[in-house]
C-alpha cells in the first residue's frame, strides 16, 4: 500500500514539473494557431545535448548549464 501512495505522489511531481512545458505547446499550437518550432525544438536540442555530455562523462551540474544554454 505504501508503493502505491509513493507512486501517486511521484507521478503527481512529475505532473507538476512537465505541466507548464505541456501549457505551452498547447498554446502554441491550438490557442494561437501559431507554430512555434524554434521553441519546440529547443527543449530537445538541450535535453540531447545534455544527454551527450552525461553520457560522454562530462558532470552533472555542468552539462545541464550547457544544456540550457544550447
Amino acid at each position: 500500500m505504501t508503493a502505491l501512495v509513493s507512486n501517486i505522489i511521484d507521478a503527481l511531481g512529475y505532473g507538476v514539473v512537465y505541466f507548464p512545458l505541456a501549457l505551452g505547446v498547447f498554446l502554441a499550437f491550438r490557442m494561437l494557431r501559431f507554430l512555434d518550432l524554434p521553441v519546440n525544438g529547443a527543449f530537445s536540442l538541450g535535453a540531447a545535448v545534455t544527454a551527450f555530455l552525461l553520457i560522454a562523462g562530462v558532470e552533472t551540474v555542468t552539462a545541464t548549464l550547457l544544456g540550457a544554454l544550447s
